[in-house]
């Protein structure tokens, strides 16, 4: 089932997404961290402007929107228009993985930290250029109908083997109830 989100963001998914950019920030390298978006299709143009506005605390930053070529030129416009980078990265409606690690490399990126829904997650996977990944298993239970899985679309065949390099142990964190933190590489 895809969805795609057309209302207002609520003031709780923009604090998380402000808390999320902060945490990045401190891992990665704080103040020096730039910021590239893919909504991967989910949004609705006019829900994707209203997001990019969330980002005004980080204009000091460059912001860096990726889409296909099929784009509505006009929402490219109002995106340039305010500051904001859009990269076509793909010649369809989506952003392919390979277009868009192509067009970093070219603006000078060495590495990419993404965090990433399962559209995304699966694009950089079926592409190939996944070098790493980190994963934080919080030792948990959950359900309901609005959770995603890791990764979309179709069966990867053969399977996307990854070997795990690292793993470190959290007891105390979220409430108490411990979590993972892991990372694996491609095999």
């Amino acid at each position: 089932m895809r969805r795609e989100y057309r209302g207002k963001p609520t003031r709780s998914a923009l604090d998380r997404l402000h808390d999320l950019l902060r945490g990045v920030a401190q891992v990665v390298g704080g103040d020096h961290v730039d910021i590239g978006i893919d909504f991967h299709g989910r949004v609705s143009p006019a829900m994707a402007v209203q997001l990019i506005a969330a980002f005004e605390p980080y204009r000091d930053r460059r912001l860096l929107v990726f889409t296909g070529a099929d784009a509505p030129q006009d929402k490219v416009d109002d995106l340039t228009g305010n500051g904001i980078e859009v990269i076509r990265a793909g010649p369809g409606r989506l952003v392919e993985g390979q277009a868009m690690i192509a067009e970093l490399g070219q603006r000078d990126y060495r590495s990419v930290y993404a965090i990433a829904g399962p559209e995304v997650f699966s694009t950089l996977v079926e592409a190939g250029v996944l070098d790493r990944l980190y994963l934080t298993i919080t030792l948990q239970l959950l359900s309901g109908e609005e959770i995603d899985t890791m990764m979309r679309g179709p069966s990867l065949a053969p399977p996307y083997g990854m070997r795990l390099v690292s793993l470190y142990q959290d007891l105390h964190a979220p409430a108490g109830a411990g979590q993972w933190f892991c990372i694996f590489e491609p095999q």
